[in-house]
């Protein structure tokens, strides 16, 4: 009964924030503002400052058609990309297919506020940007409807998400997914590398949650990996890489012959970073496993029992870096943390700085997605209602 009761509490929050957004978003932003109303002014540097006394200048970014998304972003900017003291806000647009408007408080004149806007684009926060002067009461009522995000977005944990279908867990999972992609830096300073488009990030994570399934892992720390390793991007890395071994396998780039062996490059590879002799180890234990029915996984995550090193299908990745972790787990008698820190630095020397930074997205991806799901749950029993 708690719950239901937390459920229609939100309901009721959000029902207010929609009719909040509905009376105050600032409607006569496309209109031109009369030249008697600004103030132009030269500062000590010679830089030009425009601003209309009374109102404080907004900046708004992007139109997103998820909340799941919009919030995701919403809380980089206000948590990394803002600076100290300066608000940052989420909007909701009402109307048929709603939509969810990043808002920041500018520095005092238009001309700094363009150059803000700008640099949280470069951030990949909102793909247009535009701006608008408003009263101090209407900017004090978006900040209300901010906190009623806030506050639903940021609700204890109820592990509603993992009793959710596959299909339904996997919508959400592409959000993050998306997200993820779309601010890793590379992309944003390469326009050659693109990040993940909506059927890729829903085919991606489809085969992350039935992969975790299978294995039996835990989907957050899994997760976690993934984003700590290439944020999700099929790109190769580490392509310095060398290890010195005894004699070359096939596939093997020879980079130096010696008494020891051979020293070959050993590249990391697509979303997981597996290195090829890290991948050789991994099909050596999809060989050897005999406690598992591997038809049950989609033919695409269905390893060859041939491993062809230079041709691996970046689906079947996936299912080798599920089974590493899966041994790892089990070497380490279920110890989480080093067996995500020797999916990093083996066996040997687990590498505990990079355990922190799965955890801390492992953690954060358990409480996001979990309150996506509640906040579906919660809509879908006010319309049953």
């Amino acid at each position: 009964m708690k719950r239901i009761a937390a459920y229609a509490g939100y309901a009721a929050l959000m029902a207010l924030a929609s009719f909040a957004a509905y009376r105050l978003w600032p409607r006569t932003i496309g209109v031109k503002i009369p030249d008697s109303m600004l103030v132009w002014n030269v500062d000590a540097e010679g830089h030009q400052q425009i601003t209309m006394p009374g109102r404080k200048l907004i900046g708004f970014l992007g139109h997103y058609d998820n909340e799941l998304f919009a919030y995701l972003m919403f809380d980089l900017a206000r948590t990394k990309e803002s600076p100290t003291g300066r608000d940052v806000m989420l909007i909701l647009n009402p109307g048929d297919r709603p939509t969810y408007t990043i808002a920041v408080e500018c520095p005092g004149d238009l001309v700094n506020c363009a150059d803000e806007l700008a640099r949280l684009r470069s951030r990949g926060i909102g793909a247009a940007s535009y701006w608008a002067f408003l009263t101090p009461a209407s900017v004090g009522r978006l900040r209300e409807e901010t906190q009623v995000f806030i506050h639903a977005w940021n609700g204890p944990v109820h592990d509603v998400f993992r009793n959710l279908s596959p299909e339904q867990r996997a919508s959400y999972v592409s959000r993050f997914l998306r997200f993820k992609a779309v601010t890793d830096r590379r992309v944003l300073g390469d326009s050659a590398l693109s990040p993940l488009s909506h059927d890729e990030a829903l085919g991606l994570a489809g085969d992350i949650i039935a992969v975790a399934d299978f294995y039996d892992l835990p989907l957050t720390y899994f997760l976690g990996i993934g984003a700590m390793e290439n944020n999700y991007l099929n790109v190769n890395g580490d392509l310095q890489h060398r290890v010195w071994k005894r004699r070359a396998d096939p596939g093997d780039v020879i980079v130096r012959h010696s008494k020891r062996g051979v020293l070959v490059k050993n590249p990391a590879l697509g979303v997981w970073q597996i290195t090829r002799e890290t991948l050789r180890f991994a099909h050596s234990l999809y060989l050897q496993d005999r406690s598992r029915d591997y038809s049950k996984l989609p033919p695409r995550l269905q390893p060859s029992r041939k491993l062809d090193i230079d041709n691996v299908p970046p689906e079947t990745l996936t299912t080798y870096a599920g089974l590493l972790l899966r041994y790892l787990l089990d070497h380490f008698h279920g110890d989480v943390s080093l067996a995500v820190g020797a999916y990093n630095g083996g066996l040997g020397s687990p590498n505990a700085t990079y355990e922190t930074g799965v955890s801390r997205v492992a953690d954060y991806a358990r409480r996001i997605l979990d309150r996506a799901a509640l906040i579906h749950a919660t809509a879908v029993e006010e319309v049953v209602r």
